[in-house]
């Protein structure tokens, strides 16, 4: 506690400096750089924790016990587009090209368009889906498309049904593309554009996944590419 109050007053002490010298943001950012930089304080670096995937058993076994055709199909979407879960929500019917075997994702994260290939596997799920419809592809009963919300809880409800002590959710199933990806010798720069990374920075998490070629093997079985 003295430890925090001796804190907070240093807080304080700063806060008066700022005021009575009427800094800006942006100088009060240069000030705090320059402190670091004449005293060497050197900010440690936290671990990066690398991100959770699902292993070709949980996959299998997510997909038997996702007995909801809906549930099902959702799944297996994220699973093999690599979409984000606000992605899938935006995602309209006239975006899918069955002839081309591509998926349009338009205003993606930072309002960004790309295309992504649309697993063969998926094309007559999808085709029956959304037979004699239009608008978005997911949508409630009443016509309404589903909120972020009540499809993350679709997913998470199923990733529960695992015996895993892995922290799943809905991200998870992205990940678990893009390692699968990666595993296959894909370029780091070629699963940016597919992830729709802005900076490379962020894809290179998935460099530091190692897998043994038996669970190449089985990634390669499992999702069917």
């Amino acid at each position: 506690m003295k430890k925090e109050t001796k804190l907070q007053k240093v807080v304080q002490d700063i806060l008066k400096i700022i005021q009575k010298n009427k800094l800006s943001p942006n100088q009060v950012r240069y000030i705090f750089k320059k402190v670091r930089e004449k005293g060497d304080l050197q900010v440690p670096k936290t671990t990066q924790k690398l991100p959770e995937y699902l292993s070709p058993a949980e996959i299998y076994q997510l997909l038997s016990l996702t007995t909801d055709t809906l549930d099902h199909l959702i799944i297996e979407v994220l699973l093999k587009t690599g979409l984000r879960i606000s992605e899938l929500r935006n995602l309209m019917i006239q975006d899918i090209d069955f002839d081309m075997k591509q998926i349009n994702v338009r205003q993606g994260k930072n309002n960004k368009d790309r295309v992504v290939s649309l697993h063969h596997s998926l094309i007559n799920p999808l085709r029956m889906y959304s037979q004699d419809r239009k608008g978005y592809l997911f949508v409630k009963k009443n016509g309404l498309r589903f909120s972020i919300r009540a499809l993350q809880y679709r997913v998470k409800k199923n990733l529960n049904k695992l015996q895993s002590n892995k922290n799943l959710n809905t991200h998870s199933l992205r990940h678990t593309f893009a390692t699968y990806l990666r595993l296959q010798g894909m370029p780091l720069q070629d699963i940016q554009v597919i992830l729709g990374h802005s900076s490379i920075k962020t894809t290179e998490i998935y460099a530091k996944m190692v897998q043994s070629v038996e669970s190449r093997d089985k990634f390669q079985q499992i999702m069917g590419f």
